[in-house]
């Protein structure tokens, strides 16, 4: 998040932001142009951060939205080859309001990083997967998925995104990529499994933000 959407929030669980103008508030969390507060405070508000009412040019909150829960966030997982190591350390937290939490136990779920274009036409809850995104993923133990579950992968170490198909007539998965490009499927023989983990599948997609808006 921006430093100055960080210190509005702030300002508004101290104070009523409405007796403050644009201009005013910019004066508060140190910026140069009354522009720049009305900016981020309209980018809190696509957040779903503040709750914000304009009213005769002074920038009104009704309510900061209560903290949701936080996800962890465990790195990243790669989208195309599989050349991210998996990790379960902990890098950050994704909160989200609780609307857009799946409907899975919290303790089961985290956030990755998605890198990469190769699920770009997939479709989880009506989103793609594009680069940058955040996925959802609940982790699941002794996880078989079914055909066309999208999950995350460790191959060699390596965490990976894909579209899972079991391929019974030749006795393989197949792990494939839903894109507006073309990508080689990953292909496991039944006899190496042992060195494919599905460790989750990805149960929702948070869209991409530009951290600097």
């Amino acid at each position: 998040m921006h430093p100055l959407q960080e210190k509005i929030l702030e300002v508004a669980k101290l104070t009523d932001l409405r007796k403050y103008t644009y201009r005013e508030l910019a004066v508060v969390i140190g910026c140069t142009h009354a522009s720049q507060a009305k900016h981020h405070l309209e980018q809190l508000k696509k957040k779903g951060l503040l709750q914000i009412k304009h009213d005769g040019g002074l920038a009104a909150t009704a309510s900061v939205s209560a903290p949701g829960p936080r996800l962890p966030i465990l790195g990243e997982a790669d989208c195309g080859e599989a050349t991210r190591y998996a990790s379960d350390r902990i890098e950050g937290y994704l909160r989200l309001s609780p609307s857009l939490l799946p409907n899975a136990p919290l303790k089961r779920l985290y956030a990755l990083r998605a890198k990469g274009d190769s699920m770009n036409r997939t479709n989880v809850g009506g989103n793609s997967i594009d680069d940058g995104d955040y996925v959802i993923v609940e982790k699941r133990e002794l996880y078989m998925p079914e055909d066309n579950d999208i999950v995350v992968s460790v191959i060699d170490g390596m965490a990976n995104i894909k579209c899972f198909r079991k391929d019974h007539t030749n006795q393989r998965v197949v792990l494939i990529s839903q894109s507006t490009h073309s990508y080689p499927p990953i292909i496991v023989a039944n006899e190496d499994l042992e060195q494919y983990l599905p460790i989750g599948k990805v149960v929702s997609i948070i869209k991409g933000f530009d951290n600097k808006g």
